[in-house]
């Protein structure tokens, strides 16, 4: 049976992780392992679910003593291919093929649409790299500009878990924040990081702030909830209607309560998992016209797209969609469709496996 590691660097909980996290728990006739640093969140949900976890961590972007425990991890393991998620950990393994074992296959996933630069173009073109997986063709596009051939680049789509999002009730997240029923709910689910865009939403959500009455702007993710992003609505006055709730596990509860999700990121988001999430339990989106979120939302079919760091035009999106039930409604049908169609977890799975196999 042909055996894979996946070696993730990052500790905290994202999309990436969850994606990690379904190919291990979900993929049938391969075996696999996990590499990860202590404290990854990802490594103790592995754990629970019976993957075996080596908990490793390099001290900087190279660490010789690190690589050479992996390589000897990935020799006793017996394993056929190394699959990369992040960038540490694919400047790593290459260190690990260049020096102590040329023979296992190195297949590197890409998730974001950032501009490379010098070191990392030369660390993309590597020889030494057996093949890309790229997570949108927006992804795709970059690595191609890099010089990488595309025949070498698999675009495998991140899927959505359709059962658990779906559009089923879930408690209602309103009776926990104390917001009325009949009010307005828009969401935005993402780590607080200025390529993010909460930034220029709480400018937009400034911009409309005597149009949107009785609504209510939820951010959850990584540090939503400290001083520093509460006090930039205070700023702007615009605090009693917005809630920063810090990172949740449940956010199908926040989407479920929720008439639309806005996802204002400025660059690089690749394939958002949030927007596949809310798509799929049939909420309508908001997004920046970025690679990979243009590839989710379809302007004027399951979303508006709206022009990035521009809070203008994003307050004018919110507002096409604001008390407007029926056009909620319709797009939010349309995303639910698309998502069964395309973005499934099952595919991702299905894919992934499929082309790892090709090199063994």
């Amino acid at each position: 049976m042909m055996k894979v590691a996946q070696i993730l660097v990052g500790t905290a909980w994202s999309g990436g992780q969850n994606q990690v996290f379904e190919l291990l728990t979900r993929m049938e006739g391969i075996e696999q392992i996990l590499i990860t640093p202590p404290g990854s969140v990802l490594g103790d949900k592995a754990e629970k679910a019976g993957i075996r976890v080596f908990r490793l961590a390099p001290r900087g972007n190279i660490d010789l003593k690190y690589i050479r425990t992996v390589s000897d991890i990935i020799g006793k393991e017996k394993v056929d291919l190394i699959n990369t998620h992040r960038s540490k950990s694919h400047t790593c393994m290459l260190l690990l093929k260049m020096f102590f074992n040329k023979k296992v296959k190195l297949i590197v996933t890409r998730r974001v649409s950032f501009g490379q630069n010098m070191f990392s173009r030369i660390k993309y073109k590597s020889r030494l790299i057996n093949g890309y997986i790229a997570v949108s063709e927006g992804v795709k596009k970059v690595l191609t500009e890099t010089g990488i051939p595309a025949k070498k680049i698999k675009v495998i789509y991140s899927g959505v878990d359709t059962q658990r999002f779906s559009t089923a009730p879930v408690l209602d997240i309103k009776n926990e924040l104390g917001i009325p029923p009949d009010d307005q709910m828009f969401c935005c689910i993402a780590n607080y990081f200025g390529w993010k865009g909460q930034d220029i939403l709480l400018e937009a959500i400034s911009l409309g702030k005597f149009i949107f009455k009785n609504s209510h702007f939820i951010f959850a993710g990584h540090r939503t909830d400290e001083r520093q992003f509460l006090e930039k609505a205070e700023k702007l006055g615009i605090s009693g209607m917005v809630r920063g709730l810090g990172f949740r596990e449940d956010v199908e509860k926040i989407i479920a309560g929720s008439n639309c999700l806005i996802m204002p990121s400025l660059s690089g988001e690749g394939f958002s998992g949030a927007i596949r999430e809310a798509l799929s339990m049939g909420r309508p989106v908001i997004a920046t016209r970025i690679p990979g979120s243009d590839e989710l939302v379809k302007d004027g079919v399951t979303g508006f797209l709206v022009e990035p760091s521009n809070a203008y035009s994003l307050m004018e999106g919110i507002r096409k969609l604001y008390n407007n039930p029926i056009l909620q409604k319709e797009f939010g049908k349309n995303g639910r469709e698309l998502i069964m169609k395309r973005f499934s977890i099952e595919r991702t799975v299905a894919d992934t496996s499929e082309f790892y196999k090709q090199f063994i």
